[in-house]
């Protein structure tokens, strides 16, 4: 079987919605192959604000399997949340006729203040801005391809059209998830994910689901915008050196407990007033209406 024709489980999506604890579990299944990093974003537009070690031009598909290390007889996981923005994601479709794609939905309230709070922790904005502000800013400005992807978070919210051009690329291998059922129940997801994309779902009978990635405050700001910028980097420059990899993990842990302090309480909740703001938004300017966003209305009390 050549690469293109083997069996893909692609989460293309949202950010801020467990994605890296998804990627995790997945990547555990002793017949899933996963990505050397959790973002590959080999199918990311070209002009689309984020780095990639390499990206789909049209005439590249084999270096898609450079971003793995595996033979063809396993299931190849990858998790780029930001591919569901993207127009070059949908061409995955015909270029992998075996590929199922996976998204996570959360509440947009939610997933927008959980985005500003990650983005103040890895140093791409002002400590002192407050969540007011961070949405007034966007609300002020229009998308364009130079906005920076921290300031694209209140329109890419608006998820409805681009859900509703995957599903129909995608057909039945497209599968949307609820962020709260992923958290409140991982088990029966993951369990869900297998057998959709043709995994033995009783591996995870027993597996320990503990969640990663979550969003803390940076000690020390402008250190650790340059930690993640870094390592960014030297995970592409990895690519060609994978059993190095292995070698730079023990460190880039300690680097980040050392930068990073976990907060609750009060600190971890938006005020009223961002929360009216943004719905109102969001209420104005959405297109359509896709059945899993309906049902996760805008207007709902954040938990």
């Amino acid at each position: 079987m050549t690469f293109e024709k083997s069996k893909f489980l692609i989460i293309c999506g949202q950010e801020k919605a467990g994605t890296t604890s998804l990627f995790t579990w997945l990547s555990a299944h002793p017949d899933v192959c996963p990505s050397m990093y959790k973002e590959a974003r080999f199918f990311l537009d070209q002009n689309y604000p984020l780095a990639s070690a390499l990206r789909y031009n049209g005439d590249n598909l084999s270096d898609y399997q450079k971003l793995f290390n595996c033979k063809n007889d396993r299931v190849f996981l990858e998790a780029s949340p930001a591919y569901l923005y993207n127009e070059t994601a949908l061409k995955i479709a015909n270029l992998l006729p075996n590929a199922k794609v996976v998204v996570v939905l959360r509440e947009p309230i939610e997933r927008l203040f959980s985005a500003y709070r990650y983005f103040k922790q890895i140093g791409e904005i002002p400590v002192s801005l407050s969540f007011y502000d961070y949405i007034s800013k966007q609300i002020d400005k229009k998308v364009t391809p130079e906005t920076p992807v921290f300031y694209r978070v209140l329109h890419q919210c608006l998820v409805d059209e681009y859900l509703v051009k995957f599903e129909k690329v995608f057909g039945d291998r497209f599968k949307v998830i609820d962020f709260n059922d992923l958290k409140d129940n991982p088990m029966a997801v993951v369990k869900e994910i297998c057998n959709f994309s043709g995994l033995r779902s009783n591996f995870y009978e027993d597996f320990e689901f503990s969640a990663n990635n979550k969003t803390a405050i940076a000690r020390f700001p402008v250190v650790a915008r340059i930690y993640y910028r870094t390592r960014r980097r030297v995970a592409f420059w990895l690519v060609n050196y994978p059993k190095l990899k292995t070698c730079f993990r023990p460190l880039s842990r300690f680097l980040r407990r050392s930068l990073l302090t976990e907060t609750s309480g009060a600190s971890m909740r938006p005020d009223q007033a961002s929360i009216e703001l943004a719905t109102a938004y969001l209420s104005r300017h959405r297109k359509s209406v896709y059945p899993t966003v309906a049902v996760m209305s805008v207007s709902r009390p954040f938990k």
